[in-house]
């Protein structure tokens, strides 16, 4: 188990990368049948003394209906001391790592995630399409 604790800074710089709404004009006012797709992918980039992790949370519908969302958070975990760490950073699955053991990181940004989809979703009167404030982990055929 990966100890974020031990490398990196304890503050966590977190700010809004992206939004994107479309809503999606279908003479058809047919929603039985459809079936929604909610999508969260992580991905990062390392920065000088810091990685810079970008959390994305993508919604569908299937047909194309209603309308489609995706937000993107970024939030960043500085090295306490570069120079000092006893590992290979390219060496490390950071994705993994962060969603098995960085979850204080992950659900910050899910949640928030998750309140700006559901004050967007809202803004025309509908109910709110409430989403999980945690990472939704794909279910995966190879495991």
């Amino acid at each position: 188990m990966f100890d974020f604790d031990k490398y990196f800074n304890q503050e966590i710089e977190i700010y809004l990368e992206n939004v994107e709404y479309n809503l999606i004009k279908n003479e058809s006012t047919d929603i039985a049948n459809i079936e929604i797709d909610c999508k969260d992918i992580i991905d990062y980039e390392e920065k000088e003394n810091k990685l810079c992790f970008h959390f994305s949370r993508v919604i569908k519908f299937s047909p194309e209906k209603l309308f489609s969302i995706k937000i993107v958070y970024g939030f960043n975990l500085k090295f306490l001391n570069k120079e000092n760490i006893d590992f290979s950073i390219n060496e490390i699955d950071w994705v993994k790592e962060i969603i098995e053991n960085g979850a204080e990181y992950v659900n910050n940004v899910a949640g928030r995630t998750s309140l700006l989809i559901s004050q967007i979703t809202s803004s025309s009167g509908q109910p709110p399409l409430v989403t999980p404030p945690s990472f939704m982990l794909e279910e995966r055929s190879d495991q």
